[in-house]
């Protein structure tokens, strides 16, 4: 009796086909040499390296480095990534950039979780000896708690009594004996309010650190700061955005760097980021004083003052920045407001370096004043003509909003030769930005109350 055939399983056979296929892909994959095989995987997005280190063992080796070395920790991705670092410490050493991005604390027993999360994760952190970029997105648990009801326990009743305990946050890691590669580091640990940079200053002096952003600090004076600190740091770009600082802290600050070529200091220290702003000065003029240190290496220049509103501040003179390429100012500022401000009384000298290429002029109110905007035209051309600015070649005008959809202004006939070559526009300002990253809760405001004139 003639046996029965069975019938073929497709399913089971086109998986053994395929599994032979993708064997097969893996095995010449891994016949590249390694060079070329890790220049294909620094191109990839972290999901895509992620599913490659799923593929096989072979592949898990060689990807997690690459997934490793930039990776951005919340909470819950902050403790797989200790564990991991705690389980095989030599993974350490792939770990180029960390981002700490956490939201707002809603709950008091979070907080005490977040406290005893920060403290572990620090040492981890400290493991990363190649570490370069570091950012660090942290709530404010001292504000947090301040308003958050208590429970009965005991071990939360006390950490809710220990403000200090937010000013030790991170510290460790800033300090000159950790993270020796670090080369860039933004600091943003608000919630919506102020915080003290108190002991974390040591960033200052960070011996390889090369780019520095701070927003939301209150910053009175650098209590650690002596005359060996100075021109001792590599410091090349330095940003502090609504920042509470005062004129003396400012001046010991840009006694650090050996020459910083990028400074930014604007937005406000309104009422919700840093209180009522008790270090910020009104006489703008010891902010700039304050940079004469730096004057000779700095080639851009953004600032915006608070309390613009008071009198009697001087024509800004930026003529002993005599590298300086690119300034971004208020014009109620650079032409000082000793006088009327309505009245636009033209420039009697020229305030501005030869070297300058590009000055940005900008007004957070959503209106333009066009016989100021003809006031800076006329004087630019003139001063073009006489060729105390040979090497200017842009002139923009940053409005908000509607204001920013007016035309620029027209060069008058008579400076047409001035400007030719030249480019007069008018682009937008953005009073709303997020720092250190796209998220709402890193939004804070270039256009608050404080800052109209």
């Amino acid at each position: 009796m003639p046996s029965k055939r069975r019938t073929p399983n497709l399913r089971r056979l086109f998986r053994k086909l395929s599994l032979r296929s993708h064997q097969g892909y893996v095995s010449k994959l891994f016949q590249l040499p390694v060079e070329l095989l890790e220049e294909i995987l620094c191109h990839l997005e972290p999901a895509s390296l992620k599913s490659v280190s799923l593929v096989s063992r072979e592949f898990h080796s060689v990807a997690v480095p690459f997934l490793l070395r930039a990776v951005t920790l919340d909470f819950a991705r902050g403790f797989r990534f200790m564990r991991s670092i705690e389980g095989n410490p030599s993974l350490a050493k792939h770990v180029q950039s960390i981002t700490l991005h956490d939201h707002h604390m809603d709950s008091l027993e979070y907080q005490v979780k977040y406290a005893a999360w920060t403290k572990r994760l620090e040492s981890v952190i400290g493991t990363c000896e190649k570490l370069r970029n570091l950012t660090i997105k942290a709530s404010n648990i001292r504000d947090a708690l301040n308003g958050t009801a208590f429970s009965n326990d005991r071990d939360m009743r006390a950490l809710a009594d220990k403000e200090e305990l937010f000013q030790t946050y991170f510290v460790p890691i800033l300090q000159l004996s950790s993270l020796a590669n670090l080369q860039s580091c933004e600091l943003n640990l608000s919630d919506g309010t102020g915080w003290k940079l108190a002991q974390r200053e040591c960033i200052f002096f960070h011996p390889r650190l090369k780019r520095l952003s701070i927003l939301g600090a209150i910053i009175p004076d650098l209590i650690s700061f002596t005359k060996s600190h100075e021109y001792t740091s590599p410091l090349e770009e330095l940003s502090l955005m609504c920042c509470d600082i005062s004129p003396k802290a400012l001046v010991k600050i840009s006694s650090v760097p050996k020459a910083l070529r990028r400074f930014t200091y604007n937005a406000s220290p309104h009422q919700r980021m840093c209180g009522s702003g008790v270090n910020t000065s009104m006489q703008h003029k010891l902010y700039l004083d304050a940079l004469k240190p730096q004057a000779p290496s700095l080639v851009y220049l953004n600032v915006s003052f608070w309390k613009r509103k008071v009198m009697n501040n001087p024509v800004m003179n930026f003529q002993y920045f005599s590298s300086l390429e690119s300034l971004t100012i208020q014009p109620a500022i650079l032409q000082g407001n000793h006088e009327d401000f309505s009245n636009h009384i033209p420039f009697t000298s020229n305030p501005l370096p030869t070297s300058l290429r590009h000055l940005t002029l900008f007004d957070v109110r959503l209106m333009f004043l066009p016989s100021l905007e003809a006031n800076y035209v006329s004087s630019l051309g003139q001063w073009m003509t006489e060729g105390s600015l040979p090497n200017f070649t842009r002139l923009t005008f940053a409005n908000p909003e509607e204001a920013a959809k007016v035309p620029a202004p027209q060069v008058p006939p008579e400076l047409e030769e001035a400007f030719l070559g030249k480019v007069v526009e008018r682009v937008e300002f953005i009073k709303h930005r997020r720092f250190p990253m796209d998220c709402d809760c890193c939004e804070y405001n270039m256009g608050s109350l404080e800052m109209r004139f």
